[in-house]
């Protein structure tokens, strides 16, 4: 038997990178999961990146970017502070890529000519 997870979908929100008391990264984040491209319904997935990988979702990964991630299923239980036992399913995310594309470029200014003011070939 094997847990293992494998999703594409998007940043609903910025991550959250925070350090556990040792020094040890963890960053949160959700993903936004289509489920079919006709209906354009989403799961939203919690994840959870740890140490090295937390760090680089942390550093390069914003809302809306589009993200892959490979990693397993986890379940957490704890008590809440009425008593009630609460579970939570997490995804734990051990790789992450890139998988949008690469940017575009910022055009080059030095490619368009500076017009003098008395320039009649504006082109408005």
């Amino acid at each position: 038997m094997m847990n293992i997870t494998i999703l594409q979908g998007r940043l609903v929100r910025d991550p959250e990178v925070r350090r556990t008391d040792s020094g040890k990264t963890c960053t949160s984040f959700t993903l936004a999961v289509e489920r079919d491209q006709k209906d354009r319904q989403a799961d939203f997935l919690d994840c959870v990146a740890w140490q090295q990988t937390g760090d680089f979702v942390g550093k390069y990964f914003l809302k809306g970017d589009p993200i892959l991630i490979q990693g397993c299923l986890q379940n957490r239980s704890w008590q809440d502070k009425q008593g009630a036992k609460r579970t939570k399913t997490e995804v734990i995310a051990a790789r992450v890529w890139f998988c949008g594309g690469k940017p575009k470029p910022a055009p080059d200014p030095m490619a368009y000519p500076l017009l003098e003011e008395n320039d009649e070939k504006l082109p408005f």
